[in-house]
C-alpha cells in the first residue's frame, strides 16, 4: 500500500518535475526580464551569479522571484496539475526550476563574453513565424491582446527578448557541445552490454512438447512448411511471448533467439520440464552500431549524451570562470542543495544537512518557529541519511559475522571500511546505530509537529503512518487520504481495474477501524461513511445500506440519513433497469 502511495506521489513531482525540468535540456527554456518591473535591486533577487567571489552587477544575471513563479505556473498549467503539496512538491519543483534558470544565465554570460548571438535576420524570421502562428489561432490572439494590450506590444516587449534568448542559447549549444556520429559510436561501444540488457527485445511464438523427439520432428517439418501452418495441421496450441528482454530466458535459449533474424525458427530447447521450439516474430537487437543507430531509442539516447556533454561543459566553464551561485532566499538555497546540488562539483551536501540541523535543532532543542518548508526538507535529508546508515550497519553486520567465523573479509568491505579488528567493527557499528536512533527521534518529532499543522498533506500523513501505524486517527487519516487520492481515478475516464486491489485494502482497513469498539466513535462513524461512499461508487447498494445503518446506530445526528436512503434507492432502481436491459438483450440474441 505504501509502495502505491509513493508511486502516486511520484506521478505528481517526478513525472512533472524530473521528466520536465531535470530531464529537460536547459537551453530550451526562455528567460526574459519582466518588462513591467524596471527598477529592482539585487537584494530583491532570490539568487544571482557570483564571479571571483563578487556579485555580477547586471540584472541579466539575477534570478528574480517572478521568473520562477511564471515558469512554475506555466508548468502546472501545461500538465494540468490542480495542486501540489506545499511542503514537499512545490519547494522541490521551484528549486529545480531555479537551477535550470541559473544554468541558463551562465550560458548567456558565456554568450556575451564570446560574442555569440543570433543575427537580426534570424530574430526577425523567428518572430514572423511565431506571430503568423498566433494570428491563425483566434483564441490565443484574443488572450494576448487582452493580457498585453496589443499584439505589437507583446511582440516588442515580450516575444522579441524571448526569441533572442532562445536563439542565443541554441547557438551556444551548437558551439560548445556537438555530439556527432563518432561520439555516439564511442558511447555505444562503452555501453554495449548495458544497452543490450535494457533495450534488446524479441517477440516469440512457441510450441511445447513432452519429448525431444517430438520437438525435433516438429522443427524439421516447420522449417519446410512454416511454423504456424505446421502447428495448425497438428492441432498444437502456440504460445506467444511478447517483448522478451535479455536475462529472462536460460542462456542457451537467449543466445539463439537474440542472434537470428525475424522469421527464424530455433530449437528444440529443454525448459521447465518441456521441450520448446520458437519462431522469432520480431526483434530489436543492438548487435552492431548500425542496429543501434537505426533504432527508435537512438534519438533519445543521443539527446541524453548531448545533455551530459553540455552539463560537463557547464561545470568546466563554472570552474574556469570562477562563477558560482549565491542565494538571498535561504529556503530556496537549502532546497536547491537537496534537489540539484549533487550535480555540482565542490558542493558539500552533507555540510548543508548539518547546517540545516543546527537551524532546526539549536543545542539539540527543536525550534518550531522555523519556516515549515525547511522542516519538510530536513525530514527528507533525515530519511536519506537514515537509509544510508541502515545500509552501512548492514554491511558492518556482514563484516562482523565474517570476522567471528575467523574468515578474511571481502575486498569490497575492506575498501569501504578499511582493515579492522572485530572490536573496531563492533564499535563502529554501535556508533552508527546510535546516530541512526538519534536521527529517527528527530524525524519523529518533526513529522509529529508537521502532522498537527498539515493533517491533509499526503506526504505528512504517509510519514506519520510509518511512525504510528496502530494509532486509530493516524490510520484513518492515512487510508482516507489514499481513498481521496484514487477516487477521481475510479469515477473518471481512467481504467479503474488497476486500482481495485488498492481499494480493497483501503476498504478492509477502514472496516477494521469502523467495526472496532476500541476506536473512538467519531473515527468509526467517519470510516463507515467512507465505506458507504465507496459502495455507491462500486454500485453496491446492499453494502451501502448496511453502512448507513451502522452509522445511524453510532451517531443518529451524523448526517441526513433520509438523503442517504434516497441515494441507495436510486441506485437500486438503476441496477434493476440495467439488469432488465441486459436480460432483454440476452433474450433477443438468443432468439436470433
Amino acid at each position: 500500500m505504501r509502495k502505491w502511495m509513493k508511486k502516486w506521489q511520484g506521478l505528481i513531482i517526478w513525472v512533472v518535475a524530473i521528466a520536465f525540468v531535470v530531464g529537460m535540456i536547459w537551453w530550451s527554456v526562455a528567460v526574459i526580464r519582466n518588462p513591467e518591473v524596471e527598477n529592482y535591486t539585487i537584494e530583491q533577487a532570490v539568487a544571482y551569479l557570483v564571479k571571483d567571489g563578487k556579485p555580477i552587477e547586471r540584472k541579466d544575471y539575477w534570478l528574480m522571484p517572478w521568473e520562477i513563479d511564471d515558469f512554475y505556473t506555466n508548468l502546472i498549467n501545461l500538465y494540468q496539475v490542480s495542486s501540489l503539496d506545499t511542503l514537499f512538491d512545490e519547494p522541490r519543483l521551484k528549486a529545480l526550476i531555479a537551477d535550470v534558470l541559473l544554468q541558463q544565465k551562465v550560458v548567456l554570460y558565456y554568450a556575451e563574453k564570446n560574442n555569440v548571438k543570433p543575427s537580426s535576420r534570424e530574430v526577425k524570421k523567428e518572430i514572423e513565424n511565431t506571430i503568423n502562428t498566433i494570428k491563425k489561432d483566434k483564441n490565443q490572439l484574443a488572450f494576448i491582446e487582452r493580457r498585453y494590450g496589443s499584439l505589437a506590444r507583446y511582440q516588442e516587449k515580450y516575444l522579441k527578448p524571448q526569441i533572442v534568448t532562445q536563439l542565443t542559447v541554441k547557438k551556444v549549444r551548437e558551439k560548445v557541445a556537438v555530439v556527432g556520429e563518432e561520439r555516439m559510436k564511442e558511447y555505444y561501444e562503452k555501453n554495449k552490454e548495458k544497452l543490450q540488457l535494457e533495450y534488446d527485445r524479441v517477440d516469440l511464438l512457441g510450441v511445447s512438447f513432452e519429448s525431444q523427439k517430438e520437438a525435433e520432428e516438429f522443427l524439421e517439418k516447420a522449417k519446410k512448411e512454416g511454423f504456424e501452418d505446421t502447428a495448425s495441421s497438428l492441432n498444437l496450441p502456440t504460445e506467444p511471448l511478447m517483448n522478451v528482454g535479455r536475462g529472462l530466458l536460460p542462456r542457451d535459449i537467449e543466445e539463439q533467439v537474440f542472434s537470428v533474424a525475424p522469421g527464424s525458427i530455433v530449437g528444440p530447447f529443454s525448459f521447465l520440464n518441456r521441450w520448446y521450439v520458437f519462431k522469432v516474430t520480431a526483434s530489436q537487437v543492438f548487435s552492431s552500431y548500425e542496429n543501434f543507430a537505426s533504432s527508435d531509442v537512438y534519438a533519445t539516447l543521443k539527446n541524453q549524451v548531448e545533455q551530459e556533454e553540455l552539463q560537463a561543459w557547464l561545470q568546466r566553464f563554472l570552474n574556469e570562470e570562477r562563477i558560482s551561485y549565491a542565494f538571498n532566499d535561504q529556503a530556496l538555497r537549502y532546497w536547491w542543495y537537496y534537489a540539484a546540488g549533487r550535480n555540482y562539483q565542490n558542493l558539500n551536501v552533507e555540510e548543508a544537512f548539518r547546517e540545516l540541523e543546527s537551524v532546526l535543532f539549536e543545542d539539540g532543542v527543536f525550534d518550531a518557529a522555523v519556516q515549515d518548508s525547511l522542516k519538510s526538507l530536513y525530514v527528507l535529508f533525515l530519511e536519506d541519511r537514515i537509509n544510508e546508515l541502515t545500509s552501512e550497519t548492514g554491511r558492518l553486520s556482514v563484516y562482523e559475522d565474517i570476522l567471528k567465523r575467523g574468515l578474511e573479509p571481502d575486498k569490497d568491505l575492506v575498501e569501504r571500511f578499511g582493515k579492522m579488528s572485530l572490536e573496531e567493527v563492533v564499535a563502529k557499528k554501535t556508533a552508527l546505530e546510535e546516530e541512526k536512533q538519534r536521527l529517527e527521534k528527530q524525524r519523529e518529532e518533526l513529522v509529529t509537529h508537521l502532522y498537527q499543522v498539515y493533517p491533509n498533506s499526503v506526504y505528512v500523513v504517509e510519514k506519520m503512518y510509518s511512525i504510528k501505524p496502530n494509532d486509530p486517527k493516524v490510520r484513518y487519516d492515512y487510508f482516507s487520504t489514499l481513498y481521496n487520492a484514487i477516487k477521481p481515478l475510479l469515477s473518471g475516464s481512467h481504467d479503474s481495474s488497476s486500482y481495485f486491489n488498492y481499494l480493497v485494502q483501503i476498504m478492509l482497513n477502514l472496516y477494521t477501524l469502523a467495526s472496532s469498539t476500541n476506536v473512538p466513535t467519531d473515527i468509526r462513524v467517519e470510516s463507515y461513511y467512507l465505506l458507504y461512499d465507496m459502495s455507491l461508487l462500486l454500485k453496491d447498494a446492499t453494502s451501502a445500506e448496511l453502512y448507513v445503518e451502522e452509522m445511524k446506530k453510532l451517531k443518529p445526528d451524523f448526517m441526513d440519513y433520509e438523503v442517504a436512503y434516497n441515494q441507495i434507492e436510486s441506485l437500486k432502481k438503476e441496477l434493476q433497469t440495467l439488469s432488465a436491459t441486459e436480460t432483454n438483450i440476452a433474450t433477443e440474441n438468443s432468439g436470433k
